[in-house]
């Protein structure tokens, strides 16, 4: 290549860098707290005649659901637990339990706590230890039995089916 080639060369990209611009722009990025629940599906129960009289009655075996959930925790940081609780009261005799597994999604999803029988006075921890994340609908298992001992001479037939209603409750991170 002769110097009169490299020196054209050097002089286009001295040019080209002399005319380089550049600009800059500021981007506004709002980061809002979540804390938001979903219950999905549909569980029901029948307890119905035993197949040999003089056994229990046969009661629909567990019923599952979902719990889907998305949180993002607040500048000052912390974790989030969901628990529940009956805010009516299952029908005399008998007891309403509440389990999540399959606790899987995004970020710090928590852990599946050990789950329990519901009642209408103290919440039971579901799953604990949660931050900013986002699930893929864990599953949600109810059972229902009779209070062992007394409950079956409390229970009784209803004309129509009766509604236990569960409440869930993502805490605020603490």
């Amino acid at each position: 290549m002769s110097k009169v080639a490299i020196a054209v060369v050097v002089l286009g990209l001295l040019a080209s860098a002399c005319f380089a611009q550049s600009a800059t722009q500021n981007v506004s990025i709002n980061v809002s707290e979540i804390n938001t629940i979903a219950a999905n599906g549909a569980a029901s129960f029948a307890i119905t005649v035993p197949v040999v009289p003089g056994d229990a009655p046969v009661i629909t075996p567990t019923q599952t659901a979902t719990l889907a959930y998305t949180s993002i925790l607040p500048s000052t940081g912390g974790a989030r637990k969901i628990n529940a609780m009956i805010t009516t009261n299952v029908p005399d005799g008998l007891q309403l339990g509440a389990v999540v597994s399959g606790v899987t999604g995004t970020g710090t999803v928590g852990t599946a706590a050990k789950g329990g029988l519901l009642n209408t006075s103290t919440a039971v921890d579901l799953v604990t230890g949660i931050g900013s994340c986002y699930t893929n609908a864990p599953t949600l298992t109810y059972s229902l039995g009779i209070i062992p001992t007394t409950g079956i001479a409390l229970v009784k037939a209803t004309a129509t089916p009766a509604t236990a209603v569960v409440t869930y409750t993502m805490t605020a991170a603490q």
